[in-house]
C-alpha cells in the first residue's frame, strides 16, 4: 500500500487521524484510534496498523451507508484488530464463523453488508462461484444451505481459503473448494496480480507478480462435479467477458455476475444482450461509484 493510500485510509475514516499517523509512525508509541461511527480503539505501539487487514476493512466501512444495527456488529470487531483469526458473525441470522485475519473487507461484502443477501434459496440447490478468493463467498452460500463448487486460481489464496473452510467444519462439507480459473476452453492462463492487492487479480491487470494456472469450462465443471446447474456467480475481474461470450449458460435458473468494463473495455450492455438471448431477464442492476463496474442479477 503507498503512502497517498495510507493517507487517504487515514483522513478518510478516522477522526484524529492526525494523532493516529504522528504517534504511529513518527512517535512509535501507543496511540487510541477514534474509528468514524464505529468506535475507538488501542493500538499498540511500534506496529503499523495499515497492514491489519481487519483494521483497514473497519476504516474502509465508514464510507459505507449502513444502518446503526451493521455499525454496532462492526463494533464488536474492535477487541480482534490483533488476532490472526477473527470471529465473524453474519449480520442477518448471527451464526459465527472464523476466518483469518487476511482480506476482511472481502468478509465483511458477504456477511455484514449484504451483497448476496436477494438471492432466494430453494432447498438441495447448488452454486458455482467463480472467483472464491478466501472462501468468503463459499461460507456463506453454504451457511444458507448451497452445495457450493467454488473456484480460486491464485495458489496462495486458494491455501488461506481452504484454511478457513477448515475453520468451520459445520459447513465444510457442503463446499468444494478448487485451484482452477474458470475461461471459455481448458488449458492454461496466466493471472497478474499485486503482491499487496489479490482482489484484483486477472488476466487483465497491470500488476507486479503473475502465476500460470490451469482452467476448466462450464461444460466441464457440470460434468466433472456431478451439478445440477441452479445459480452462478461471477466475480473474477474480467473473465465474465470470455465466459459470456464463449459458453452456453442458458441451463442455469440465476446469475449473478460483477462486470468490469473499465478493466476490460466490454460494455456490461454486450453482456445483458448476450445473456438475453440465452432466456435471461436482467432483475437488478448496481453500479459502483467507480465508473465501468456493477453487479448484474439475471434469472429466468
Amino acid at each position: 500500500m503507498s503512502m497517498i493510500e495510507g493517507f487517504k485510509i487515514f483522513k478518510n475514516g478516522i477522526e484524529n487521524w492526525f494523532s493516529v499517523a504522528l504517534n504511529m509512525f513518527i512517535l512509535k508509541r501507543e496511540v487510541t484510534c477514534k474509528i468514524k461511527n464505529i468506535g475507538s480503539v488501542q493500538l499498540k505501539k511500534g506496529k503499523n496498523y495499515l497492514n491489519s487487514p481487519l483494521f483497514r476493512a473497519l476504516v474502509f466501512s465508514t464510507s459505507k451507508n449502513l444502518s446503526q444495527d451493521q455499525y454496532e456488529l462492526l463494533k464488536s470487531y474492535l477487541p480482534q484488530i490483533d488476532n490472526e483469526i477473527i470471529n465473524v458473525k453474519n449480520y442477518h441470522d448471527n451464526h459465527e464463523f472464523k476466518f483469518l485475519n487476511k482480506e476482511v473487507s472481502l468478509i465483511f461484502e458477504s456477511f455484514i453488508f449484504g451483497d448476496y443477501d436477494y438471492i432466494p434459496y430453494t432447498n438441495g440447490d447448488s452454486i458455482i462461484d467463480i472467483g472464491g478468493n478466501v472462501g468468503d463467498t463459499a461460507i456463506y452460500f453454504a451457511n444458507k444451505g448451497y452445495n457450493v463448487v467454488a473456484f480460486e486460481p491464485l495458489p496462495h489464496i486458494y491455501e488461506i481459503a481452504k484454511k478457513n473452510i477448515d475453520l468451520n467444519p459445520s459447513i465444510k462439507e457442503k463446499i468444494i473448494f478448487v485451484n482452477k480459473a474458470v475461461s471459455c476452453k481448458n488449458g492454461v492462463i496466466t493471472i497478474k496480480y499485486n503482491k499487496n492487492d489479490t482482489a484484483g487479480a486477472s488476466e487483465y491487470a497491470k500488476a507486479d507478480q503473475e502465476v500460470t494456472v490451469d482452467t476448466i469450462t462450464i461444460e466441464n465443471i457440470i460434468e466433472e462435479y456431478n451439478i445440477q446447474p441452479n445459480i452462478l456467480k461471477i466475480d473474477c475481474e474480467g473473465c465474465e467477458v470470455n465466459i459470456v461470450k464463449h459458453s452456453d449458460l442458458s441451463m442455469f435458473k440465476q446469475i449473478i455476475m460483477e462486470y468490469h468494463t473499465n478493466t476490460t473495455g466490454v460494455s456490461e450492455n454486450i453482456l445483458i444482450d448476450i445473456l438475453k438471448k440465452q432466456g435471461f431477464t436482467l432483475k437488478n442492476q448496481l453500479k459502483f461509484k467507480n465508473d465501468g463496474k456493477g453487479i448484474l442479477y439475471m434469472i429466468k
